[in-house]
């Protein structure tokens, strides 16, 4: 980027081991979370329906989560930097995101247990900057995609299990008290393994080789176009829900494996995070362009071509967000110099959720009219998405 400079002396082997074992304990934090609040997400609309709560309730509820989840990321960010308390803001967070799951199992009534959603969902606003802003300092040293790409996909795999042990239990004991209580386990290792990091990383983004100066007068046109092109693939994107909803409906996908659907998407996703990874540190921004393109099948393939087109459309799905997330959250960390790191990924994430839910409302609206109109309207936005993408320039690792 313009204005730019950086100290030509390598990392050592030392600083690798170093930064890989942050990412890694990182890592299993969100694989435990994950398996936390997935879980917990996969069953909460069948939950709130048993409690008394109405279609209306249950999509207010869940959209209003996910607008606090990410517009309040714009504020957590702000705070983290000017503060520079990253490890408080994160432990903070964390704690409350997890310890609310469980207590789901305690919610007599649908009032009690929206209030849980939601504020699930505003405390893992108020961690994600600070962590991802962590993370970044550790992913410089082993190259920005392959280190939020191994994040990513420790993270993906507490989201494929969590769904899982949750049907499970549903399926031999029926009870969601007793589903919701089970997720306090993960939730103490997710918390325990976070002290650990905490204690062994306090400031992972020091490295004894070396470290990356960029100066505070940075350009910063090209992040808003980064962020404006993710923003319009954000909205082009049909989110799961929907997709889980056409199944039903037409019964593309059985009842009983719409969930292990989503699991399969998890899969992918987490494949997708190593490979696209890897190929963001080598290639550069041109491999995000590939992601978006790969997208736009999803839609094509899910509503329109059947049973089969329903699992390849998932898989696809799961491939191409897979991809995004892990190179949104490397190219800021090279754009950004360190110091303004936790703004910018909570403007990016504000901006981001503000679009997905804006194409989500679009998405439902046209698919009651006709699903075809949801296809051609996700294909205009996913090629408009990829036109701005050729505008945004990440130096190659």
């Amino acid at each position: 980027m313009t204005d730019q400079k950086t100290d030509t002396t390598p990392f050592d082997a030392q600083d690798r081991r170093r930064a890989y074992a942050f990412i890694v304990a990182m890592g299993v934090v969100s694989f435990f979370g994950d398996i936390t609040y997935e879980g917990a997400r996969g069953i909460t609309g069948p939950f709130l329906a048993m409690l008394g709560a109405s279609g209306t309730i249950v999509g207010i509820a869940t959209g209003a989560g996910e607008m606090a989840g990410f517009g309040l990321r714009l504020f957590s960010g702000l705070l983290a930097d000017r503060t520079k308390r990253y490890w408080l803001i994160a432990i903070f967070g964390y704690i409350i995101n997890l310890v609310v799951v469980p207590l789901l199992a305690l919610a007599h009534n649908w009032q009690f247990a929206v209030t849980l959603i939601i504020l699930e969902r505003v405390a893992k606003a108020l961690r994600t900057p600070s962590r991802d802003t962590l993370l970044a300092g550790a992913a410089e040293v082993v190259g920005p995609g392959k280190g939020f790409g191994l994040h990513e996909a420790m993270d993906s795999a507490g989201g494929l299990l969590g769904p899982l042990i949750m049907t499970a239990i549903l399926a031999w004991d029926g009870r969601y008290d007793i589903a919701f209580a089970t997720l306090a386990a993960p939730a103490l290792l997710a918390i325990i393994t976070l002290g650990f990091a905490w204690r062994r990383f306090p400031d992972p983004g020091k490295t004894k080789a070396r470290a990356t100066v960029q100066s505070e007068a940075q350009n910063q046109r090209p992040f808003w176009i980064a962020v404006a092109a993710l923003s319009i693939l954000a909205a082009a994107t049909v989110d799961y829900p929907l997709m889980a909803y056409h199944f039903g409906k037409t019964h593309a996908i059985g009842a009983e494996w719409i969930p292990a659907m989503y699991s399969l998407a998890q899969a992918t996703n987490g494949l997708a995070s190593l490979g696209f990874g890897r190929l963001f540190d080598r290639y550069g921004s041109s491999v995000l362009i590939f992601a978006a393109i790969l997208a736009a099948f999803a839609p094509v393939l899910a509503f329109l071509l059947g049973p089969v087109g329903a699992v390849l459309g998932v898989a696809v799905w799961g491939l191409a967000g897979g991809g995004r997330d892990t190179m949104a959250r490397g190219l800021i960390a090279k754009m950004i110099p360190a110091g303004k790191r936790g703004s910018a990924y909570g403007i990016y994430n504000a901006v981001f959720g503000v679009a997905w839910f804006a194409g989500s409302a679009v998405m439902g609206w046209l698919y009651d009219i006709a699903p075809w109109m949801l296809v051609a309207c996700s294909l205009a936005l996913h090629a408009a998405a990829v036109i701005v993408l050729t505008l945004v320039r990440a130096p190659k690792r």
